[in-house]
């Protein structure tokens, strides 16, 4: 269990993952996508899709089931050949957004 910096409570994760923590005192937003090496709250891997999420995920296209590759931060849709991208792990799952699967 993390420490608050500010105040040095207990930090319980919001199920967003580590994008926001709080304490019985504050609430702040822990940045992922400005690294500072300084602040032991940031973390440079990229915040994880939870299972949960992934069972309700359909391609917004075809409707389709979606791949997680492990080593990128997208979905793949391997029926209609898009990918979707990742932000702060958030999925954007616009079509308009989706750019084509090379390969």
């Amino acid at each position: 269990m993390s420490r608050s910096a500010d105040c040095g409570r207990r930090l319980i994760p919001y199920d967003l993952g580590t994008l926001f923590q709080r304490c019985s005192g504050c609430l702040f937003l822990a940045s992922m996508t400005t690294p500072n090496p300084d602040d032991p709250f940031q973390s440079e891997s990229p915040v994880p899709i939870s299972e949960e999420l992934k069972s309700i995920l359909a391609c917004p296209r075809c409707k389709g089931r979606l791949d997680y590759p492990t080593d990128v931060e997208e979905i793949h849709c391997l029926s209609c050949k898009l990918v979707y991208r990742i932000d702060d792990g958030v999925p954007i799952m616009l079509i308009e957004e989706a750019r084509p699967l090379e390969g």
